[in-house]
Parts: C-alpha cells; structure tokens; sequence
C-alpha cells in the first residue's frame, strides 16, 4: 500500500471521530435547550388558567349582576301582582319575557303572606281577557286577598295545568285556595301544544341556578334599561285604526277556526280538573267576559254549532257570564281591539264581575 493510501484510511476513520464528536455537541446542545423547548406548553397552560379565571369571573358577575336586580324577583321580600298593585311595574319587562314564571314566582309569595295570616285566597286563572280582572277591586270589596294568575298567550291546558298545581298545594303549609275564577273565552276553544307552564313550576324552585341562564341575564338588561332609560317591553302592535285592526283579527279567526276539529279530549281534561278541585274544597267559576260586538256576532252567526257546543259545556258548571246583552252594555267603542277593553274601562268590567260573583253562578 503506497503512502498516499495509508493516509487516507487514517483521515476516514478520523473524520467519523469528528462527526461523532459534532453529535454529542448536538444533543448536548440540544439537552442544553430543553427548558426552552417546554415554554410552549407553559404559555398554554397559562393561557388555559386565564381562560378558566375569565369565564369565572364573568359567571361570577352575571350573578351578581343578576341577583342585584332579581329581574324575576326571585329573592323579593314582597309579591308583584303585576299590573295591579302591588307593584311599581319595575319588572314588567320579566313579565313580557316570561309571563307563567314571573306569575307563579309572585304567586309563591302571596300564597306564603296569606298563609302566614291565616287567609283563604281568591284566584284569577286564564288568558289576557282575564288579565284584564283588577284583583285589588275585588279585594277591597270582598275583604278578602286575590291574586290574578292569568297571563297573556295562556291557552286553556295551560290553564288547566296552573290548576293542577294549586290542588296539589292547597293545605300545605298552611296555604288555603277558596275559589278560583277562570277566564273560559270561545276562541280559546283549540287545540294548542304550547306549554310554558310545566317550565316555569320547575324553574321557579330553583331561583338560583336561573340566574345562570340567558333569559334571567336578558331580563335584567330590560329591566335596567326600563330603570335607566324609561324604555319598556311590550307587545308587538299592529298600527291600524281600531276598525281595521278589529276586522283583521276578526278574518283571522275565522280563517284559522274553520274546520276546525271540536277538542273533546281537552274539554274532558278540563271537566276533570274542576271536579278534582271541587272534591279539594276549591270552588271553581267559569267566567265569560265580553268581547267586540263584531267578534261575538261572527260567534253566534259564522260558528253557531260549535258556540252551541261551547255554551253547553260551560252551562254544566258554575259560569259568569258577562257576555248577555253586552253589545249593549260593552259597545265597540270600549274596546280597543277585538277582544280587549280599554285600559279605562277595565275597573267597570271588574266590578262586573264582582257583580255576578256575589249574584251566585249560573249553570249546573
């Protein structure tokens, strides 16, 4: 082997010692750089405690915020007998949003003073024709204590599930339900699978875990907004004169009632409730307040088979019945739509019913 290749087999094997050793001084560095290499993940973790610290906070501050104004009045010392007094009218836009859990929230509260002294309450079940029942009349002239648990958009198995509930609690804790009145209007007389009530008897018992959701967070942004800016919630309307917004919802009802099947079902759900409340001690009257004139006509005229129906039920129980000879004691000018009187109107229509109360009912 001639000089030259000795020196290169000498150079090879020395060139993979000096790899070798630039390899070590890799990993070396490498390990060297291990800290560094971890920071990612640090800032993750940071990130994911600020993350969770942000969404406490916020949670924390909804429910302060939330309790602070109790939209619902969940934690209220008092009960809201919202639109009648008592009540300033400072939560009426929790009851636009959620009419049958601010009424049952109130009702708890009313129930529990009422108790406390001893009283047999009078209640108001039903629809806003049956809002429109001003239960601190019918206190001052009966002596007694009156709640109006009727609320607007309320069909009839709502009403029949309030009803449902205020037997099973009737002698507990020392709560007495006398009588209950329920507004039974015609055009309720459908079917209807809404049920806000079975939610809102759920909820109401858990006033705490409620502040966590949207609606009571929604609620308390109107209700701060009605405090600081005199800006209610209310209702939809249609900008039309009173002649034409009567006419409208008059085509309505006509479109949507015809053909329409008879609910016997339901009808026997509801004759059912009234005897379970009247084998409780809870008297129950049916009450049928006026409507339009042009509205009871198309009754009478369009539908006279199924308001025959109608008439033959509520004639089996104990009814009110305001609607005889109202076109001439309710004309159309009292009313500011087809099924509602005016503001203005509605004490006369309370002592009305006061009126056919203290006559007795008619009807089985």
């Amino acid at each position: 082997m001639s000089s030259s290749s000795r020196a290169r087999h000498r150079a090879e094997p020395q060139a993979l010692l000096d790899a070798e050793a630039e390899m070590a001084d890799s990993i070396r560095l490498l390990a060297a750089r291990k800290p560094e290499a971890a920071l990612p993940l640090s800032m993750a973790r940071l990130f994911l405690a600020a993350f969770a610290g942000a969404s406490l906070l916020l949670a924390a501050l909804i429910v302060v915020v939330d309790y602070i104004v109790d939209p619902y009045g969940h934690f209220a010392e008092t009960y809201d007998n919202y639109p009648y007094s008592p009540s300033d009218g400072s939560r009426s836009p929790a009851y636009m949003l959620n009419r049958s859990l601010f009424k049952l929230i109130h009702l708890d509260k009313f129930m529990a003073e009422t108790a406390a002294d001893g009283e047999p309450v009078q209640l108001i079940v039903g629809d806003s024709l049956g809002k429109q029942v001003d239960p601190t009349i019918l206190a001052d002239a009966t002596g007694r204590p009156w709640f109006n648990l009727a609320f607007g958009g309320a069909n009839l198995d709502e009403n029949r599930l309030l009803i449902e509930h205020l037997i099973e609690r009737n002698g507990r804790n020392g709560e007495r339900i006398e009588r209950i009145v329920w507004n039974f209007p015609f055009t309720r007389i459908r079917l209807n699978p809404k049920d806000e009530v079975t939610r809102a008897l759920a909820v109401k018992d858990r006033p705490w875990a409620h502040l966590f959701t949207f609606e009571s967070l929604r609620a308390a942004a109107f209700n701060l907004r009605k405090s600081w800016f005199g800006i209610d919630l209310t209702d939809p309307v249609r900008d039309l004169p009173v002649d034409e917004l009567v006419a409208y919802n008059i085509r309505r009802f006509q479109v949507d009632t015809e053909g329409m099947a008879w609910p016997g079902d339901m009808l026997q759900r509801i004759a059912s409730v009234t005897e379970r409340a009247e084998a409780a001690g809870i008297e129950v009257v049916f009450l049928v307040v006026p409507v339009h004139p042009d509205l009871q006509a198309v009754f009478e005229r369009d539908f006279a088979d199924r308001y025959a129906r109608y008439r033959d039920f509520l004639n089996a129980h104990c009814v009110v019945d305001l609607t005889p000879d109202a076109g001439a004691s309710w004309p159309a000018p009292l009313f500011r739509d087809d099924i509602h009187i005016q503001d203005e109107h509605t004490p006369a229509l309370t002592r009305a019913v006061l009126a056919g109360l203290q006559r007795g009912c008619a009807g089985a």
